[in-house]
């Protein structure tokens, strides 16, 4: 599980060293290392992972981009994808864009998108439904068998 920088790491995971993970939890992922840097507040991003629009910068960046990544002949694990309508920080077409992409090659992957939430900061009833989500996915990935009274 990762969020936003961690969601680009664990993106990166699902795309180079797959074999590692029974399932993936992605939340507010940067994804999209070519074009990270038009939307929204991306453009401050450049000296952190460089300029898509320089070709060495755009060389290394499609190496590790996971949205670029995506390979049509690779059974993926599952993958829950989380994004909010609110973030103003990473844009939702980071995590849109990659589930698309995704579904095309016939991943199981699941899109969450918190209409109340944005970024990081969420009302202590939306983290609550957030993380029920998450770990009713993260249960059912791993298979774990919950006793009930």
């Amino acid at each position: 599980m990762g969020i936003s920088n961690g969601g680009l790491l664990v993106g990166l995971v699902i795309t180079k060293e797959l074999e590692v993970l029974d399932g993936a939890i992605i939340g507010c992922p940067v994804l999209d290392m070519l074009r990270f840097h038009k939307l929204y507040i991306g453009k401050a991003w450049v000296p952190e992972y460089g300029n898509p629009d320089d070709p060495k910068d755009r060389r290394f960046l499609l190496k590790y981009s996971p949205y670029h990544n995506i390979s049509i002949n690779v059974r993926y694990s599952p993958i829950l994808v989380l994004t909010g309508l609110h973030d103003y920080h990473v844009r939702l077409a980071h995590a849109f864009k990659f589930v698309a992409r995704l579904r095309d090659v016939g991943a199981k992957v699941c899109l969450r998108m918190e209409k109340l939430s944005g970024h990081a900061g969420a009302s202590i009833n939306v983290k609550i439904r957030e993380y029920s989500d998450i770990l009713a996915f993260a249960y059912k990935v791993l298979e774990v068998n919950v006793k009930t009274r």
